[in-house]
């Protein structure tokens, strides 16, 4: 393959591939897509894949990858898409990343990344998914993230991430899905969301160890569905603001009890509730 110096796309997927990726490919100094999901192929992710500086369409998903992601990634200013998900890659995610002001969507769930999310990737702008779940990443979220303004989704459930969520995050005015489930944050939730998150419509926070009372300003997100939030830390009742989510259809807390401002009537647009506190 070395020898196709012209090459300008090498799709391959879903092929029962094995071995490795030839460093022969990174001669085809014209590349703009490699797609090579679905196969058995092994090895680490070739560093010379940081010649390609015209890659815009990275996929090498479920497959067998191992090792850690190159940090010369910086070079691949013009990357729209990386799907590297569902491997056994390790290490941290590079700072590098942040360095991609063109890139959509990072998909590197179901590897076993460690350490923080470099506060960078803010500068990723025009990132519209971030998909990292089931990893190990770890540390606080970087309050860098509120500048995602176009982050349609942000997954990052199944890790071990700790510390309260940034205030910015109420400015991710595009957000519609966020999954922070089965993690380590703790702290309040009274700054955490805005009203003007009109496009934010599901929120899991479950199995993490947030606390204290439940704020009214949760529930006047406008286009509200699905709220999760249990196995934490949460007490006292609802607020009387839950009876105005008139677009809820999931609600899922457990440890508390409601608010006596919701009568049988006023619920009856609640499709699904769950939990041992009473509604």
């Amino acid at each position: 393959i070395g020898a196709l110096t012209a090459l300008s796309s090498l799709s391959m997927e879903v092929n029962f591939m094995s071995g490795s990726i030839p460093s022969g490919l990174c001669n085809a100094l014209d590349m703009a897509e490699v797609t090579l999901q679905l196969n058995g192929l092994t090895g680490s992710i070739p560093t010379c894949i940081g010649q390609l500086i015209k890659l815009q369409h990275f996929y090498i998903d479920s497959n067998e990858f191992t090792g850690e992601i190159p940090s010369n990634f910086a070079n691949l200013v013009q990357l729209v898409s990386i799907n590297i998900n569902t491997n056994r890659l390790s290490g941290q995610l590079p700072v590098a990343l942040g360095e991609m002001n063109k890139l959509l969507g990072l998909y590197v769930y179901n590897n076993i990344l460690s350490g923080p999310i470099p506060g960078g990737i803010g500068n990723a702008t025009d990132m519209t998914s971030f998909v990292a779940n089931n990893n190990l990443l770890s540390g606080s979220l970087p309050s860098g993230l509120s500048l995602l303004v176009k982050l349609n989704l942000l997954q990052l459930n199944e890790n071990r991430l700790s510390g309260s969520l940034p205030v910015e995050l109420s400015e991710l005015t595009s957000l519609e899905t966020l999954l922070l489930f089965n993690n380590f944050l703790s702290g309040g939730l009274t700054d955490a969301f805005s009203v003007s998150q009109t496009s934010l419509y599901v929120i899991d926070i479950s199995e993490n160890n947030f606390g204290g009372q439940i704020p009214g300003s949760l529930f006047n997100l406008p286009n509200l569905t699905t709220l999760a939030a249990v196995k934490n830390c949460f007490s006292g009742t609802f607020p009387a603001q839950v009876c105005d989510a008139v677009l809820l259809e999931n609600l899922d807390f457990d440890g508390l009890s409601s608010g006596s401002a919701c009568v049988d009537y006023q619920m009856e647009f609640l499709t699904e509730v769950t939990g041992s506190g009473k509604v």
